[in-house]
């Protein structure tokens, strides 16, 4: 058997083994080249207005964001940069964490739980903690993935 040949059947009996011990433990892999659905480019849907708000996110637990905002009692819109860092929950549950990245957003940091749906395009987010507010009256805020 030749090398190149003998190598190739090292990989396919070794990702063979490793396929079958995963199996019998029960134990769940993630293939290496499918990046899990939340990675990538987004931008918050806002009905009736043109919104800034976008993230991106990375396949190593990282990302960063831009939020556009008002401070309670002020009407001024401002622009906040944020540095994410992003947990797997299931399949389709995400959460996000928001931390201030430059001093345009005045410490304003906060943790989004977010669900995709099944075609892995609409991403709803929620902040439990109240800190930051879609928009007046919304609870809830939905990007949609950015095709390349």
């Amino acid at each position: 058997m030749n090398s190149a040949r003998r190598a190739t059947w090292r990989i396919g009996v070794t990702t063979t083994l490793v396929a079958g011990v995963a199996s019998l433990c029960g134990c769940t892999f993630i293939n290496a080249y499918d990046d899990p659905l939340i990675v990538g480019d987004w931008k918050r849907e806002v009905p009736n207005i043109e919104s800034g708000d976008e993230m991106s996110i990375e396949v190593d637990g990282s990302g960063d964001g831009k939020l556009f905002f008002t401070v309670s009692g002020d009407p001024t819109v401002r622009e906040g940069g944020f540095d994410i860092e992003w947990k797997y929950r299931s399949p389709d549950e995400f959460t996000l964490d928001w931390e201030c990245a430059d001093n345009t957003c005045g410490g304003l940091d906060f943790t989004l739980r977010c669900d995709i749906n099944s075609g892995g395009d609409e991403l709803e987010c929620v902040d439990r903690s109240g800190v930051w507010t879609p928009t007046p009256g919304d609870t809830e805020a939905k990007f949609l993935w950015v095709e390349d």
